[in-house]
């Protein structure tokens, strides 16, 4: 189901003559870090310490892809 919504999203944008799609995500996301990759998202930025969302300091990362060319 991700990998079908996330190639409708990129097909979306590019339709859409959007420049690039960018996503933030935790990196602990085992299921999610190897699609985003697979589909050709690059790191762009881990921001550390980001939020407390279980009371206790996680990081989040910044991908994304260049959807022209």
């Amino acid at each position: 189901m991700g990998r079908s919504l996330l190639t409708w999203l990129i097909e979306l944008g590019r339709e859409y003559g959007y420049h690039k799609l960018a996503l933030s995500d935790f990196p602990t996301n085992a299921a999610g870090m190897p699609l985003y990759t697979k589909l050709g998202l690059g790191i762009v930025a881990i921001y550390e310490e980001q939020g407390q969302p279980d009371g206790r300091w996680v990081d989040t990362i910044i991908m994304e892809k260049l959807l022209e060319g």
